[in-house]
């Protein structure tokens, strides 16, 4: 029975963690929470206070002091309602500025969390999940008003039974069958049963509504996430107009969107269904405490336990019982409803970040003498038994120039990640030095690289935001890295220059052509100024002759640093000292481009199927 009640209740446990991260954001809301629950229970019970004095009033003729109290009744309602409005004002104002603090923790977390993390499909099921929830049921300001709520028919649930068993205890004037019928002992008794009755009632009705709404609301985040995904990033997307356009995709989009819109207006009428029974079972249950509490109070009135007035008195204030019971329910239910979903949320912001496990710091050498050495290296990615790449063994020697070669698949971008330690080895380690590179401090090793990726991104984020990648901007230094990259009078002629926003989702955006953004992305390489830059697949769009021009200016450029450069195309490699070419995973040759050739294997056959490209 009691592992029983700690699992009903175990939703609390999250609810309260939330409460303790709202009140990080803001410490005076809890506060003023509860203040406001103060105010919205004594404007009530004030009344009802107030309004059978002034019934008595009236039958005793006492015009004067019913006048006088009417006044004040409707004073004090007044100056309560004002306050309560103004409090329940600022408290929605905060409540949605901490909803966005709460949505700036999502992002800053995500931003913060290691890459193999944040690839994690689980996670990113999380993060999906949770914010979408949160858009369609409300997250943590909602649990806040639910929470208020709760407080608020508590205090009344306190007022109302010290009321009630004032009644139930008011010995009646009348001594027969109908006096002991009210008497205290038959008055608690009766008052016991209606209870126990409505309260098992509720407790049957929210049990079954629970098991529907859970299975409701994961169809429901389902169906609006499809559909959210459908008006964004299909009909609201630009960039797939011209695939959509060319291809005639109208009709299959459509007919997509229309059986998705079936599916949630299932869901909506089955939602609609289940909440319409459960307000009649409950408005059943609360029909009948409230028929007990006129009778009661109608006999007690009757056989002279209390007076005339007191019949709205405590008609209200059992009327009020009834109402909090209710809201205790309905609120407790919305808590547990919208802590299914918030309780990934905690725990996505309790994710550690795997790669920080260091603290060396990196030594900082204005020669650029680094050595990395791959020993014994292994990688099959999280959750697959497949080696990408398998028992890799090779040092990165200092100043090279150095390609990476292979068929798609063979493992060179893996190769990378791994240096660049967004990835761990599964098995062996890489050195930096000879220092296991899980040593060194996170931050300051990925500083050590300068990387174009394949799958390089801008931003649609001013030039200089996207060059620098950072709030500071040195000026001199980004016009020099556009100057090397062949940018430089391209952003100059640009009525913004460096504060020009990358493309049209802004007003006053630009688009740019895929060699233009090639081009910004090696700038960008250029002014972090690492001692290793690596290239990868960057250009992989553009013809034999416009990538291997690149390569070479850009070559020149970093004639001090250690360069590895990935590409399909062998042409682009002729220049480099030191050419690595992997197969299904593993170094299949290793030489200089001359060497390579004597050698008649692999790269020679890559070299001479693409020889008619830059011969």
């Amino acid at each position: 029975m009691g592992s029983g009640v700690k699992n009903k209740h175990s939703h609390h446990k999250t609810g309260f963690r939330l409460m303790k991260l709202l009140h990080q954001t803001d410490p005076d809301i809890i506060p003023l929470s509860m203040l406001l629950s103060l105010l919205q229970t004594a404007i009530p019970y004030s009344g009802f206070f107030l309004f059978a004095w002034i019934i008595d009033c009236l039958t005793q003729s006492k015009y004067k002091e019913a006048l006088h109290t009417a006044i004040l009744l409707i004073g004090i309602n007044l100056l309560l309602g004002l306050l309560a409005d103004l409090l329940s004002q600022t408290l929605d104002y905060k409540g949605k500025a901490s909803a966005v603090s709460i949505r700036y923790l999502i992002r800053e977390k995500a931003l913060a969390l290691d890459l193999e993390t944040m690839e994690n499909a689980g996670v990113q099921e999380k993060i999906n999940t949770t914010e979408f929830a949160m858009k369609l049921y409300g997250g943590i300001e909602q649990v806040m008003k639910c929470y208020q709520n709760i407080f608020t028919a508590l205090l009344s649930v306190i007022l109302s039974i010290a009321m009630i068993f004032i009644l139930c205890f008011r010995k009646p004037e009348s001594r027969g069958l109908l006096g002991a019928a009210v008497s205290p002992g038959m008055s608690v008794l009766f008052f016991a049963g209606a209870l126990g009755v409505v309260i098992l009632w509720q407790r049957g009705i929210s049990k079954g509504l629970a098991k529907k709404q859970e299975a409701n609301r994961n169809s429901h985040v389902k169906a609006e996430h499809q559909l959210g995904y459908m008006l964004s990033q299909v009909f609201m997307d630009y960039t797939k107009g011209k695939v959509i356009r060319i291809s005639d995709m109208k009709g299959m989009i459509m007919k997509r969107y229309g059986v998705w819109r079936k599916i949630t207006r299932k869901v909506y009428e089955e939602m609609v269904t289940m909440y319409k029974k459960s307000d009649t079972l409950s408005n059943c249950a609360s029909g009948i405490f409230t028929a007990f509490s006129y009778l009661l109070v109608f006999l007690k009135v009757l056989t002279g336990a209390v007076s005339i007035g007191s019949f709205a008195k405590y008609v209200g204030a059992m009327t009020q019982f009834n109402t909090a019971l209710s809201d205790i329910a309905g609120n407790n239910q919305d808590i547990e409803e919208i802590c299914g979903y918030m309780s990934s949320f905690l725990e996505f912001l309790e994710l550690e970040n795997k790669r920080e496990t260091g603290s060396i710091p990196i030594e900082k050498r204005l020669d650029n003498v680094y050595e990395i050495e791959f020993r014994g290296v292994s990688f099959a990615y999280p959750g697959s038994r497949e080696k990408i790449l398998n028992n890799i063994s090779c040092k990165i020697r200092l100043k090279d120039k150095m390609a990476l070669v292979g068929e798609n698949g063979a493992g060179k971008s893996t190769f990378i990640k791994l240096l660049c330690r967004l990835y761990d080895p599964t098995e062996g380690y890489i050195t930096l030095n000879g220092v296991d590179i899980r040593k060194y401090d996170y931050r300051e090793y990925l500083s050590l690289f300068g990387i174009v990726f394949q799958d390089f991104k801008l931003f649609a984020f001013p030039i200089g935001d996207n060059i620098a990648a950072s709030k500071e901007w040195d000026e001199e230094k980004l016009f020099k890295c556009l100057k090397q990259a062949g940018m430089k009078e391209w952003v100059q002629k640009k009525k913004a220059g460096l504060n020009t926003n990358l493309y049209t989702i802004q007003n006053g955006g630009e688009d740019i052509s895929g060699g233009e953004a090639q081009k910004l992305a090696l700038a960008r390489a250029l002014y972090k100024d690492a001692p290793f830059v690596i290239l990868d697949e960057p250009t992989a769009a553009l013809d034999p002759l416009s990538e291997y021009e690149i390569y070479t200016r850009f070559d020149e450029l970093v004639q001090d640093k250690t360069s590895i450069y990935i590409s399909h195309r062998m042409s682009s490699c002729r220049f480099c000292d030191d050419i690595m070419v992997l197969r299904k995973g593993e170094i299949a040759e290793r030489g200089s481009h001359d060497k390579l050739l004597k050698q008649d294997g692999i790269y020679t056959n890559l070299w001479k199927a693409q020889a008619k490209y830059y011969a």
